[in-house]
């Protein structure tokens, strides 16, 4: 994914701990890299293997905060990276939970630690598609709930997607105790 100058050039808005931050761009601005923005080198590696290369502006914008732990709202058009520039932080949380469990039984992920509404049934799918494809290890713990298609009451899951519907219909709230990340995607649902 090879980003323009162009691209680079259009602010984002993000919202991180409930006050406006505006992405300081301009035309003659230079891009910053992914190592920039605070990602760990193994997600950098992951992400080169899925062939992205350089952050969106969006992504230059959310990542530094929510990287931080920080919470923030972003608001940016359909294309600009606003999936990826969730999931990383996310994905990195999961994978080092994963990565502290004991002896490969991965007792923090018997409870979701995410949570991810979405809109759609098509975008649950996108959502965990590349979710699975950025940490096929842990793909096996991520569940997309949609109608007719709930969560399995025994199942192991650290990453539940899902449509407020089917999330309404098919999840049995207490499994929520554990949720560290909530993301609304298109909260104008």
């Amino acid at each position: 994914m090879q980003l323009t100058r162009a691209a680079w050039a259009v602010p984002r808005v993000i919202r991180a701990a409930g006050r406006p931050v505006r992405a300081q761009s301009t035309a003659a601005a230079v891009p910053p890299t992914f190592e920039h923005l605070g990602l760990r080198p193994a997600w950098i590696q992951r992400l080169r293997r899925a062939g992205i290369h350089q952050p969106t502006a969006t992504q230059a914008a959310a990542l530094p905060p929510l990287l931080a732990g920080r919470n923030a709202v972003l608001k940016a058009e359909t294309g600009s990276g606003k999936t990826l520039a969730y999931l990383l932080p996310l994905l990195d949380s999961l994978l080092t939970q994963s990565e502290l469990s004991v002896g490969g039984a991965a007792p923090l992920l018997t409870h979701p630690s995410a949570l991810v509404v979405v809109p759609t049934q098509e975008l649950v799918r996108q959502v965990v598609a590349v979710a699975s494809s950025l940490v096929p290890e842990l793909a096996h713990t991520f569940r997309a709930v949609y109608a007719n298609k709930g969560v399995p009451r025994r199942d192991a899951c650290s990453l539940i997607v899902a449509t407020p519907l089917a999330l309404k219909e098919n999840v049995n709230y207490h499994h929520f105790a554990a949720v560290r990340h909530l993301v609304l995607d298109e909260c104008d649902m």
